[in-house]
């Protein structure tokens, strides 16, 4: 019994140099999503408190996320919600794909399949009421019908926020 630990103890150590990217992107405010869309103060403190983590380029890593195998979950959370859905690279997107993006958001509010559960557990202010959930989407709906060519907005799936 004492070998197996000792293994297991030299296998945790030596995952610990196994170092996944966790990077913060410079930001450029002329891309961010406050450039192209009216976001009320209330609107950007939840997105603060709940989404930029996983979706924007100002993401707060953790004390945990230095210790594998936590630091690979969370850096490919952070990598694919980055993919799905940039707050900090809006400005990228065609005016159909920031339609069709906030129109998702709209659908993850309605559904509160956002913040992942995985991602509240360990961030419990993250959790959205469901008063917060009704504005967000409320808000996000209304912006995305003010895009020209959003109106199909079901063809790319839901964003991970």
């Amino acid at each position: 019994m004492r070998r197996v630990f000792i293994v297991l103890f030299i296998l945790i150590a030596a995952i610990q140099f196994l170092r996944p990217e966790r990077a913060n992107i410079p930001e450029d405010p002329a891309k961010h999503i406050q450039s192209y869309v009216k976001v009320p103060e209330d609107i950007t403190k939840i997105l603060i408190r709940s989404c930029y983590d996983c979706h924007s380029n100002t993401t707060r890593w953790p004390w945990y996320s230095e210790i594998a195998p936590f630091s690979w979950v969370i850096a490919d959370d952070v990598k694919s919600g980055r993919r799905h859905l940039n707050f900090s690279e809006w400005g990228t997107y065609s005016q159909k794909r920031m339609g069709k993006k906030l129109y998702q958001i709209a659908e993850v509010a309605g559904d509160s399949s956002m913040p992942l559960t995985s991602y509240r557990l360990t961030h419990p202010d993250a959790k959205l009421s469901s008063m917060e959930l009704k504005m967000l989407g409320t808000w996000a709906e209304e912006q995305a019908d003010e895009i020209p060519d959003s109106d199909d907005h079901h063809e790319e799936e839901a964003p991970h926020m």
